[in-house]
């Protein structure tokens, strides 16, 4: 079976285009893969059954299994991904800090007070 994550969209349009497969459920099929990441196709909702089922029986999604994950004191988390061939893809979350927020959150963190004190 062919994955379809990590295709291009261009690439994924041509493959189901060459099951018979309108635009319109292409398009449908993106949006549930990325920006939903459903991993079956059975819980695409507005996909037809018959789609799901002909999806199914020769693509699937394999979005790679989590090798290691880290989540740093500042909040940051890197995972690293193994992919199905043996490759491994490294991702990195790094979250954006508002220090308002920082001190709702975590009255005692002295960095933040102190950042605060000096704007005032």
């Amino acid at each position: 079976m062919n994955n379809l994550i990590g295709q291009s969209r261009q690439k994924v349009a041509s493959i189901i285009e060459s099951e018979g497969i309108p635009q319109s459920q292409i398009k449908l099929l993106w949006g549930w893969m990325y920006n939903k990441g459903e991993r079956d196709f059975a819980c695409m909702k507005p996909l037809s059954k018959d789609l799901k089922n002909k999806l199914s029986s020769k693509y699937r999604l394999d979005y790679g299994k989590e090798h290691y994950h880290h989540i740093s004191r500042d909040g940051t988390r890197k995972w690293i991904i193994q992919m199905e061939e043996g490759s491994r893809v490294e991702t990195v979350y790094i979250p954006h800090h508002n220090p308002r927020f920082e001190q709702q959150k975590n009255p005692n963190n002295e960095n933040i007070q102190q950042k605060q004190k000096q704007k005032e």
